[in-house]
């Protein structure tokens, strides 16, 4: 089944409708048959989703997404899977190893607070917000503070953070640049704004094509490369401090796995083969590649370096 009856997007940095067509991707755990075409402007170079559900649909999809990921979730939570995930979720480049600890911490979309809890250990103040409600509730139960609702309506009142925090939401949004420009705001003096998303120019993309896992479709709208992530920084009124390149791992067993014509969160190559992979992940890390960006932004008029 082909994308038919979506929404045709416009680039969220430069506002063309213009673009060039490069991949049509699926969702291979919610609907494996339809596919959504991946494009980029032809006048700034993002790429995004070409067409999209519309916002009554994207609700619906964002709900089916969800109780797929639970319910998988949920036959792999005996304890030697439970190991193993640990121990793979011990990775050095990846987002609690990046995030400095201490200090006041804003998560945006912080999903069932598993990130927040261990940032919040140590930390002055920590707060989270979450638009699906199952999930902030899931949050809360940990004993963390979470907002539920849209992160396009949130505001933090008079409260400023030192740490704001984007772990692979930003390129969910359909406005990427004015959902920064007013975290902008949030931010207490020389604090960070810190962006972790997909890589677009990942090589792991280019070897797995439509099976690359983080496409993500149609959750994911944008995928920026360390280019155009700076670019929308600056439209947002943001200074980029540092932008990084490296692997989450675990990505690209999946992707293989999906290839092979496998479905589901978990990969079916085999515990070797998936450690195998994630060992490729940690080497492309060390060699500056890899799946996702790691980004530091502080606000324009901020003259602090970034260590």
């Amino acid at each position: 089944m082909n994308a038919t009856g979506l929404v045709a997007t416009r680039c969220p940095l430069c506002g063309s409708g213009a673009a060039t067509q490069v991949a049509a991707v699926a969702d291979p755990l919610v609907a494996a048959d339809l596919e959504f075409p991946i494009g980029e402007c032809t006048s700034c170079g993002l790429a995004r989703t070409l067409a999209e559900p519309d916002a009554a649909e994207r609700g619906a999809w964002y709900a089916r997404h969800y109780g797929a990921f639970h319910a998988e979730a949920d036959r792999h939570r005996h304890p030697l899977r439970r190991l193993w995930q640990r121990l793979c979720g011990m990775h050095p480049f990846d987002i609690l190893s990046r995030m400095p600890r201490g200090g006041r911490v804003l998560e945006i979309g912080c999903g069932d607070g598993s990130v927040l809890a261990e940032l919040a250990r140590g930390a002055i103040r920590a707060l989270g917000v979450e638009p699906d409600a199952g999930s902030a509730q899931r949050a809360r139960a940990r004993g963390l503070d979470v907002v539920a609702g849209p992160i396009e309506t949130f505001s933090p009142g008079a409260e400023r953070f030192d740490h704001v925090l984007f772990a692979f939401v930003l390129e969910q949004l359909a406005s990427p640049v004015a959902t920064l420009t007013r975290a902008t705001s949030w931010l207490a003096p020389h604090g960070r704004l810190h962006v972790f998303c997909p890589d677009y120019d990942s090589p792991f993309r280019r070897e797995l094509g439509r099976h690359w896992q983080l496409w993500h479709v149609p959750y994911h709208r944008t995928f920026f490369n360390a280019q155009t992530l700076a670019q929308t920084f600056q439209a947002a009124g943001l200074r980029p401090r540092r932008i990084r390149h490296y692997s989450r791992g675990g990505v690209h067993a999946l992707g293989e796995s999906r290839a092979a014509g496998h479905q589901g969160l978990v990969p079916h190559t085999g515990r070797v083969h998936e450690l195998k992979n994630r060992m490729r992940g940690l080497l492309a890390s060390l060699r500056g590649q890899g799946d996702c960006l790691a980004a530091v932004a502080t606000a324009a008029q901020d003259g602090q370096p970034v260590a």
